[in-house]
């Protein structure tokens, strides 16, 4: 139990480190409302949180350059004059498929991509397990 209060207090703290943590305010009517705060909340909200567990870590042990593998969502299709843009900040496009592609980003470049217009959302690259057939 206690081994895992002491992940989930680390993670907890990982997140609003590089995430921001949500804070509420009162708007003018009295009711709350929860904004990110903290120094990245501007382009790390786009970012999933294991994919910034991952950076975390890399930038931790000066692995800045290793790359990591991941899903960008884009406003509409990664056209060459987007798709420049993103490789200028280090990444390899891999497969687009409209507005999804696969990227290969160094670790140190992924909040980079992140802050990007025309990006909605990077999420880490999972393997995926085939289903049984159930029939």
């Amino acid at each position: 139990m206690t081994k895992n209060l002491h992940r989930y207090l680390l993670l907890l703290f990982i997140s609003c480190s590089f995430a921001g943590c949500p804070t509420a305010e009162l708007n003018g009517q009295g009711a709350a409302s929860f904004e990110k705060t903290g120094p990245a909340a501007a382009g790390q909200n786009k970012l999933d949180p294991s994919l910034l567990i991952e950076i975390g870590k890399l930038k931790s042990e000066h692995r800045e350059e290793q790359e990591v593998a991941v899903l960008l969502k884009t406003k509409g299709p990664l056209d060459p004059v987007r798709r420049a843009e993103v490789e200028k900040q280090g990444a390899t496009i891999g497969s687009v498929l409209g507005d999804i592609a696969t990227a290969r980003i160094p670790a140190g470049r992924v909040e980079d991509v992140s802050k990007l217009e025309f990006v909605i959302f990077i999420e880490k690259a999972k393997k995926l397990q085939p289903k049984e057939n159930r029939e």
